[in-house]
């Protein structure tokens, strides 16, 4: 059974930063297309699970908002 989950990726400097406050984990990619396999890889590991169990959807989030 696949888990869903939302995360948030603000770019900063040369990095996104990403946040998936579900499970209060907080990553980093590359790029923005990068940022939902990092996300999924950053769910997994918090999680212990496979990350094929995990899927998540990012939303940019611009630098000036406040984190959620």
């Amino acid at each position: 059974m696949t888990k869903r989950y939302e995360a948030t990726a603000t770019h900063e400097d040369q990095w996104w930063l990403i946040e998936v406050p579900e499970v209060g984990a907080y990553g980093q990619a590359a790029s923005l297309e990068a940022a939902p396999a990092v996300a999924r890889e950053l769910v997994a590991l918090w999680l212990e699970v496979d990350p094929a169990e995990v899927e998540v959807r990012v939303r940019e989030k611009p630098a000036g908002e406040t984190r959620t």
